[in-house]
């Protein structure tokens, strides 16, 4: 069977962006979407090109990217609005970032039958993600020490990136 499934794909192409294997990733994504499964294979091959504009901080493309990725399964799902939730984090886009956490809330309750851990982790990044968009100077430090202390943390670097970045601005202001 000459197939591969999306998340190893996805892992493939997520883990080259991740080393700054850019062309690496392009190239691989070019020579094997035909062994995806056609039902998915465009959703595959757009989300796959969501993480390499991410990776180049293109994150505008980012989200044309990912408009149209439709995935049936909860694992791939959740790894697309993850992605397109930094995204918007990342342009500003408060408005469209609130709206995609609360879609993403009600899909993790319609899915309360999935890990309990994976649930907890993603209900955790999508908690300090929202604080994150609005925190307060003063509050800084309380929420930093929640990622930090938490286990059950979905993108936890990331996350303790931009609390890094917001701290850093505060002290420049």
């Amino acid at each position: 069977d000459n197939t591969i499934l999306a998340s190893g794909f996805r892992n493939y192409v997520q883990i080259a962006v991740r080393v700054n294997e850019i062309e690496w990733a392009k190239n691989f994504i070019e020579e094997n979407k035909t062994y995806l499964f056609a039902d998915e294979k465009e959703s595959v091959v757009q989300f796959s090109n969501g993480m390499i504009w991410f990776g180049l901080k293109k994150y505008d493309k980012t989200i044309e990217a990912l408009r149209d990725v439709n995935f049936k399964d909860f694992q791939n799902d959740t790894q697309a609005r993850l992605l397109l939730s930094k995204a918007y984090y990342e342009m500003e886009e408060y408005d469209a970032l609130l709206y995609l956490i609360e879609s993403f809330k009600k899909l993790l309750r319609r899915n309360k039958n999935r890990s309990a851990g994976i649930i907890t982790s993603l209900n955790n990044y999508l908690k300090a993600l929202q604080r994150i968009s609005f925190v307060k100077p003063k509050d800084l430090k309380i929420l930093t020490e929640f990622v930090q202390n938490e286990k059950l943390i979905a993108e936890k670097n990331w996350l303790l990136e931009k609390l890094q970045e917001r701290n850093k601005n505060r002290r420049s202001e």
